[in-house]
Parts: C-alpha cells; structure tokens; sequence
C-alpha cells in the first residue's frame, strides 16, 4: 500500500519522472508532422517550441513555491473555494484519464501492428495496464525507480542512429531555414503532443523532498527531451528526406528495418521492442497522477479498503474507454488534440499563480482590519 515513504523522491527522480512524461509516443509521428509544415527545418521548430516549454516550467514551479507542499487539487479548493475547486478538479483529472486512455489505446495499436496482431484487444489491454497498476499502488518512488530503464532505452536508441550515420545524406537538411522565420516561429508555439508531461510537476510537488532543485531537475529534464528530438527529427529527415517522411506514418519504427545486422536476422524487431518500456512509463506517470489526484480528491491516501476499491474502478474505466475509438484515424485525431488540451491547463495554471497574489492580498487587508 502506498504511503508518504513510498511516494517520496528526490529531485534526481524528478528528472525521470519527467522525461516519461515527455518522451513515449508523440515521437513516433513527430518528424512526419514538422515534415508536412516547415520541410526539412524540423529540428529547428523543435528548439524554439523547448525554450518555450522551458518558460512554461519556470512558470509552473513559480505557482508551486507559492502554496506550501499541496497539488493543483487542494491548489484549486485554497483559490476558486470547496465547491468550485471540486469541479475544476474534476475537470483536471478528466484530462490526465483521457491522456491515460488515448496512450493506452494506441499502445495496444501498436503492439498489434508490430508484434501480436491475432491476440484480441481487449485481451492485450488488460494485460498492458497490469504492471502500470501494480507500480501506482505501490507508489511513485517504485515508478521512479522503473523509468530509469527509459534513460537506458533512450540512450540505447541513439546509439541505434549511429549504425546508420553512413546512410545519412546532410543535403536533405539543407539549405537551413528554408521554410522562412516566421513560418518555423509560428509552428514553435503549435501545442505538440509530444512535449506534454512538464505539467504533471503540479501532482507530484508535495512528494518531492528537495523542492530547491526541482526547477533546475525539470529544465534539465526539459532540456534532455529536446536533445533526443532534435537528433531524431534530424536523423529522419537527414535519412528518409522531406518528401519520404511526410508519407510515413512512424518513421521512427520505419527507421528499424533500415539496418541489417550480420549476426542477428531481425534487428528490427529488437529496435521497436526497446520502445515497449518507454511507452509502458509514458501511460504509467499518467495513470498515476490521476489516480492519485482522485484520492486526493475524495482524501483517501491513508484508506487502504476505498483506495482498492478506487484503483481497481478505475483501471476497468480505463480500459474499456480506451476501446471506444473506432479505428486509428479516429484514435489519431483524438491524440493531435492533446496538446492543445495541455496548453489549456498550462493556461489555467497561470490563471492561477496570477490569482494566488489577489488571495494573498486579500488576507492581509483581512489581517490589517
């Protein structure tokens, strides 16, 4: 069961926890996506769009500091009162169900595609979202401690690039800046899916014991993930083209079969399986927060019966929501809205610290009379 213990971490662990937040599955089609609006220069939009992600943690951590080791949850009660705070929280939760639900939908899709195609979905989601409710129960050092794997894979990944540098044709990133400023500028501050996950410093806050270092973990965190994208995105437009890359639909995966190992006849298979980790702990840091929050929500932390009559309700919402997208076109859609979900709770978020100075205003004229 978990407890205050279970769920602290360090900062170090801030930094993993907000890697797998970031990095999972808006990679897969990032490239193709940047492709399609500003060609070859992708890996440009891609450090604009990490700075501005960087402004927004600064931002996030600033609101945090100002109320004492408590999430947006108790956050919302303290500025928008019991009954408002409740809705809105309800609200929030509703988003990091509805990511936990797409990630896991698409996750189920992609192992179907690529590896179990004859095992029934519903079947293969109830046995992908064990291992993600064994680690939120058990708490969110236990999630840290396993996405460190990711770091691993992450790095093990790159790694795989480098087998195909030879391959790579620089001409195809050339000339630089071709799509024009303004038109790289403007797609910067498109809400991607891909750099969503910084948000969720506002449920983890309280657990962190060394809150001083948590913004400078976060923007490193923040800066590790544009790293991994900028080399990726680069990659693929250095080794498929503009052209090629706008028709594929993971390129990253497309990328697998490229190399041919003398020794080992599918190396492809191993390239793609290394993804299965990394987007196991992109759902799992999802599924946590919210099913952390509603216990929050409803104060039952410390209730070991209600918190297992909570954990197992939701999982099955969990699951059978992620069945309700007809097919992957619908699923795609649903996924491309994400970040501009995310961007609205970013905004809410600001809403907030710009309201926290009102509140406080407010209590020391209550004081002064």
């Amino acid at each position: 069961m978990m407890n205050n213990k279970a769920n602290e971490i360090s900062s170090g662990q801030v930094f993993i926890f907000v890697v797998s937040g970031q990095i999972g599955f808006g990679i897969l089609s990032l490239a193709s996506t940047l492709a399609e609006d500003v060609g070859h220069d992708g890996w440009i939009a891609i450090a604009f769009a990490g700075l501005i992600t960087a402004l927004l943690i600064c931002m996030i951590v600033a609101t945090l500091k100002r109320f004492d080791n408590i999430t947006i949850i108790e956050i919302n009660n303290i500025i928008f009162g019991k009954y408002i705070g409740r809705v809105l929280s309800l609200f929030i939760i509703a988003y990091l169900t509805y990511t936990a639900v797409l990630m896991m939908r698409k996750f189920n899709d992609i192992i179907k595609i690529s590896a179990l195609r004859l095992t029934p979905s519903i079947v293969l989601t109830s046995f992908l979202i064990i291992p993600i409710v064994y680690l939120s129960w058990y708490g969110l050092k236990y999630i840290c401690r396993y996405s460190t794997l990711k770091i691993i894979l992450i790095l093990t990944v790159v790694l795989y690039y480098m087998l195909l540098l030879k391959y790579l044709r620089f001409t195809f990133l050339q000339p630089i800046g071709a799509a024009g400023g303004m038109k790289i500028i403007k797609v910067s501050f498109s809400p991607f899916t891909s750099f969503i996950g910084y948000e969720l410093l506002t449920f983890i806050y309280p657990y962190i014991k060394d809150k001083k270092k948590v913004l400078k973990s976060a923007l490193y965190a923040n800066a590790f993930t544009v790293a991994f994208y900028i080399i990726t995105v680069a990659f693929l437009t250095g080794f498929f083209g503009e052209t090629m890359l706008e028709q594929l639909i993971y390129p990253v995966f497309s990328l697998a079969r490229a190399y041919r190992a003398p020794v080992f006849e599918r190396l492809d298979l191993f390239f793609i399986s290394l993804w299965f980790p990394i987007m196991v702990s992109t759902v799992l840091v999802y599924y946590f927060c919210a099913y952390n929050s509603l216990k929050r929500l409803f104060n039952i932390e410390n209730n070991k019966p209600k918190s297992k009559i909570l954990i197992w309700s939701f999982t099955i919402m969990v699951v059978l929501l992620s069945r309700l997208p007809r097919d992957m076109i619908q699923l795609n859609t649903l996924f491309d809205q994400l970040g501009y979900i995310a961007t609205v709770y970013v905004g809410f978020i600001f809403i907030c610290y710009a309201l926290s100075f009102i509140k406080r205003r407010k209590k020391k004229n209550e004081k002064a009379s």
